[in-house]
Formats: C-alpha cells, sequence, structure tokens
C-alpha cells in the first residue's frame, strides 16, 4: 500500500478535564498515528503548554509498516510525562515517514459524557 498522510502534524486545541466522577471512565484525549506504508516511521511528539511556550518531548518512538499507535494524553508514565488538567496544550508531530494523524477527546460534562474525533492539521 501507499504512504498515506503527511510527515508534519500539528493538534492545536487539546485540553484535559480533571472533574472526574466516581466510577466513571475519567476525560482523556488520545492520538492515533497509522502507518500505511511499507517502512517503519520513527515519530516525534512535541507538548506545548498554554500560552507560556513552554513544551515538552516524547523520546521518539516507531510505528511500524501497516500499524497504528494510540497515545493516551492521560498515561505517558512511559516517557516521565504528566500533562496538567485544565488547562489548553497542544502538540506537534513529525514523523520520518508520511502517517495518518487522528486525535480524540472524551470529557465529563454536566454528567454526561461528550466524545469526537478530529483529523489534525498536516503537511510536509
Amino acid at each position: 500500500m501507499k504512504e498515506l498522510g503527511h510527515t508534519f502534524w500539528v493538534i492545536p486545541d487539546m485540553y484535559m478535564k480533571s472533574d472526574v466522577q466516581s466510577g466513571k471512565v475519567p476525560s482523556h484525549e488520545s492520538v492515533s498515528i497509522f502507518n500505511s506504508g511499507e517502512v517503519t516511521a520513527l515519530v516525534t511528539v512535541t507538548l506545548v503548554y498554554g500560552t507560556t511556550g513552554d513544551s515538552r518531548e516524547l523520546s521518539p518512538f516507531n510505528v511500524y509498516p501497516f500499524q497504528s499507535m494510540q497515545l493516551r494524553m492521560d498515561k505517558l508514565e512511559k516517557w516521565g510525562i504528566e500533562v496538567p488538567r485544565n488547562s489548553p496544550y497542544s502538540a506537534i508531530i513529525r514523523s520520518s515517514r508520511k502517517v495518518v494523524v487522528e486525535y480524540a477527546r472524551l470529557n465529563w460534562i454536566d454528567g454526561l459524557y461528550q466524545s469526537f474525533g478530529l483529523i489534525p492539521y498536516g503537511e510536509d
């Protein structure tokens, strides 16, 4: 299969609420990265916090040919990163090969789940 997607992606509007109801799935976000090509993609994710410009970078990781990788933004312990809740942040994703990126958010609002997914801005 041919390589689909882009090598550079930006997700400008990320945000995780802190209010979690007992026994419920916590508000969280996921970034899915799919490699449709035949060569392993080396991916780097940089998180930029709020309006301060502070940033943290996840150590580069592989997304293997014709496979996907999901990052739960509330479970980045492997990289020693804890994303602050109730604070806006953005993600910059760079890849050595073209990949497709999807972003999804699940929030509790007024006692109800709200969920959406989208394809972020991408270019080469």
